[in-house]
């Protein structure tokens, strides 16, 4: 095969993964809800769900199918579509292929393996993430042959993580939150500032978010070689393993100021006239 047809197959797998995932995205989202025949929907729940996770940008003609039907019919392996009952529906041929692990990612609790989290977010690192008997193994430049193309694990970089943390602060903006806050995001994001720069709570969403994106990144590289990923790709962290929080209230102080902060700029004179605010903390800020 020529370097230009490598390139092309390469191209057809990212993308028929990136289709699969889509589908098994939507139908977690239907295992979520709770629903007895969760694993079965009609084509239209199903590109709705689809619309829905993807913001309304998915579009079968990007898989070169004419219809949401044909593009459903390019991943055999995964459904399989009832045309015995109208609607016709589309069916999960194995069900187990959605874990609940990808629907509670956002639990703090989970915790991606550490050497596949490190290995696609380790772009400083001048050698090469390699998948060896199981494990992602870093080699060093001299170390990595052409033989281990196929097992070389995606590293992002920086540039992809300037895309992840733009699109947060996007997401993060559209929320409504304070132009403080909002500032501070968008010189993290622009200058590539460290995490610890950000308001307490909103790094603690953006690790939530982190674990998502690199989650994905994963899961579609395994799906790629047309392996499933390890059953102990995510795990909870036990209690003792977790770092104590200095206090539950210290932790949510940035969070409370903002809303704060949002809550005097919505009031009226009157209500700003009848506000109390304790002697100590205008004494600190007349200091």
């Amino acid at each position: 095969m020529t370097e230009r047809g490598g390139d092309l197959a390469s191209e057809e797998a990212q993308l028929h993964a990136a289709g699969a995932a889509l589908i098994r995205d939507a139908f977690a989202v239907s295992r979520k809800s709770g629903g007895e025949h969760w694993d079965r929907m009609t084509t239209a729940v199903l590109k709705n769900r689809i619309l829905s996770l993807t913001d309304r940008s998915f579009d079968e003609s990007d898989w070169g199918a004419a219809s949401f039907r044909e593009f459903v019919g390019g991943f055999p392996d995964l459904v399989d579509v009832d045309a015995s009952v109208r609607p016709a529906q589309v069916v999960l041929r194995d069900p187990s292929l959605v874990s609940n692990e990808t629907a509670s990612i956002d639990d703090p609790q989970k915790r991606i393996r550490h050497d596949l989290w490190t290995a696609v977010l380790d772009f400083a690192s001048e050698g090469e993430y390699v998948w060896r008997d199981g494990r992602a193994v870093l080699l060093a430049p001299g170390d990595v042959a052409p033989v281990d193309d196929i097992d070389r694990v995606p590293t992002i970089t920086a540039e992809r993580l300037d895309e992840w943390r733009s699109t947060f602060v996007a997401e993060s903006v559209s929320e409504g939150l304070s132009p403080r806050i909002v500032d501070g995001l968008r010189l993290w994001q622009s200058e590539r500032r460290p995490d610890w720069t950000i308001a307490r709570f909103v790094r603690r969403r953006w690790n939530a978010r982190l674990k998502k994106f690199v989650l994905r990144a994963i899961q579609d590289w395994f799906e790629a070689r047309g392996e499933s990923a390890p059953d102990d790709l995510v795990s909870v962290t036990s209690r003792a393993q977790r770092r104590p929080s200095s206090s539950p209230h210290q932790d949510d102080v940035d969070q409370l100021r903002d809303v704060v902060v949002r809550l005097v700029r919505a009031m009226t004179r009157e209500e700003l006239e009848e506000l109390r605010l304790p002697a100590a903390a205008y004494l600190r800020l007349t200091r």
